[in-house]
């Protein structure tokens, strides 16, 4: 298994250095691995109908944080196991 540090992107961009910037210089050149992970998290939420409006006023934050905390503990459970 290739090993990320943190914040390293996931799927670099093609033909840019890892550690290169976008030439706004707010994210890395690509997708990190937390992005990734959320990214997967709420398209099986969607895809398998868990992702259902709560009546929330904002429900896409309640959805966006939920993926983001399951990404972090996926990634917190990686490091123990690399």
């Amino acid at each position: 298994m290739v090993e990320l540090k943190e914040g390293e992107p996931a799927l670099p961009a093609q033909g840019r250095a890892p550690t290169e910037r976008r030439s706004s210089g707010l994210a890395p050149a690509g997708m990190t691995l937390r992005d990734h992970f959320a990214a997967k998290v709420i398209q099986g939420m969607f895809a398998h109908g868990a992702a259902i409006d709560l009546g929330e006023e904002r429900p896409g934050i309640y959805w966006a944080q939920a993926a983001y905390a399951m990404a972090d503990a996926m990634i917190a459970e990686r490091k123990q196991r690399v």
